[in-house]
């Protein structure tokens, strides 16, 4: 038996060789090729069934017929998740990776681990033509909280080959927006009642507040 990559050349050898013998093989995947040695490129995965056919045209000359099995194992994609990433808190951040795989013929998907025990499927859109596969994936994440966080892409075709790369995305913090209402007026030693809204797009973020009255007296909330 044979055994290879896929897209890789893989050699084949007629034995006992004769001066006066025609070698011919049958590779298997409806191509041929004439010789005691070859080359040929699988362009898939799979196991193969080669005939090869020895000839002598001469008197007394013979005709025979010999089988060997070529074992070609997939090869997976290659990936680059892309550059290092600087964002804020509950930023939108759009993603972009590369692939390419040896297989042109072979399809794939994807999927993004973003990094924060959360993931989502990859867009793919991808070209399949000789020397070779070619991808790009898209994603789109958005981060709760400040942090370093290490994002994985996967990239899987259709015969169960997978390659992934990382990226690391560094989220800096966001200061909440403060609205402390509308301007009042109070007569002295009278109770007045405030009410303010804040907004921080880390929305895992807890906060606390602080009102200072102006009159040097402070309320912790």
């Amino acid at each position: 038996p044979y055994f290879g990559l896929a897209a890789s050349l893989i050699s084949l050898d007629a034995t006992h060789l004769h001066a006066s013998a025609k070698y011919h093989w049958e590779l298997g995947d409806v191509s041929t090729a004439d010789g005691s040695h070859v080359e040929h490129q699988y362009i898939e995965d799979g196991t193969y069934l080669t005939k090869l056919t020895t000839q002598v045209d001469k008197p007394g000359g013979w005709t025979t017929h010999h089988y060997a099995r070529v074992r070609v194992d997939n090869v997976q994609p290659v990936v680059d998740a892309g550059p290092d990433i600087v964002a804020k808190e509950g930023q939108v951040i759009n993603f972009l990776g590369h692939f390419t795989d040896a297989e042109w013929g072979d399809k794939h998907e994807a999927t993004w681990r973003w990094g924060d025990n959360s993931m989502g499927k990859g867009k793919v859109v991808e070209t399949n033509d000789k020397p070779q596969a070619e991808g790009t994936v898209t994603g789109n994440h958005a981060y709760c909280d400040n942090g370093e966080y290490t994002v994985e892409l996967r990239v899987r075709d259709d015969d169960g080959g997978v390659g992934k790369d990382t990226l690391t995305v560094k989220v800096e913090n966001v200061a909440p927006t403060v609205e402390a209402g509308e301007d009042m007026f109070a007569y002295p030693c009278t109770p007045i009642t405030l009410m303010a809204h804040f907004m921080d797009p880390g929305w895992c973020d807890t906060h606390i507040g602080f009102w200072e009255f102006g009159d040097l007296s402070l309320i912790h909330i």
